[in-house]
């Protein structure tokens, strides 16, 4: 019996070692590949980390690529109301996505998520600030998603942990153009009922 047991053992290691190779099977050492880790510099004298963004294979090496660097803040409201009368300790929560997938330097993505305790008449304000590395900020566009989701039936306690019993969603997504640099951008979103 203590024979299988090594046996087992051996083959299970066996097994997970080839696991572990894998995962170091795509790095080279080759010059010009791709490392772990954000491409840039360290500035030993002042200490400064400087990123420097790839550029996508699309692009050829001759090409002069312009980059510009946008901040700024997109300021959510959206006005609720809720057809049933929420149970004490219901949660309202307001999840919004941003994502823009510029041509040649990365896809961003923000969220931001507010909560608060359900009511009959609701409004979720969300703010979220970017920054954003574009090549083409007057072609990309900004897709955002929300979900307006009802939290139900939350219990806490040593023995049962937190655990929502039922959730009531909604998801939209659209489209904006990117705004210019340091702006806020306020939207209303269109009343939602749940």
């Amino acid at each position: 019996m203590s024979r299988l047991k090594v046996i087992f053992c051996c083959v299970c290691l066996v097994g997970l070692t080839q696991l572990v190779w894998s995962q170091n099977s795509n790095l080279s050492t080759a010059p010009g590949s791709r490392e772990h880790g954000i491409p840039g510099y360290l500035d030993p004298r002042t200490g400064t980390f400087t990123a420097k963004v790839p550029t996508r294979a699309s692009v050829s090496p001759d090409t002069t690529v312009t980059y510009s660097v946008l901040t700024g803040t997109w300021d959510f409201t959206i006005p609720i109301t809720l057809k049933t009368t929420p149970a004490n300790g219901d949660i309202l929560a307001c999840e919004i996505d941003l994502s823009v997938n510029d041509p040649v330097t990365y896809t961003y993505i923000e969220t931001g998520i507010a909560t608060q305790t359900a009511s009959g008449a609701s409004s979720c304000t969300v703010s979220i600030p970017y920054t954003w590395v574009l090549t083409a900020p007057t072609t990309d566009v900004v897709v955002i998603s929300y979900d307006i989701s009802i939290i139900h039936g939350y219990s806490v306690g040593p023995a049962t942990g937190a655990k929502a019993s039922r959730n009531t969603s909604r998801f939209y997504t659209y489209s904006e153009p990117v705004p210019a640099n340091g702006v806020t951008t306020s939207i209303t979103i269109n009343h939602i009922e749940l």
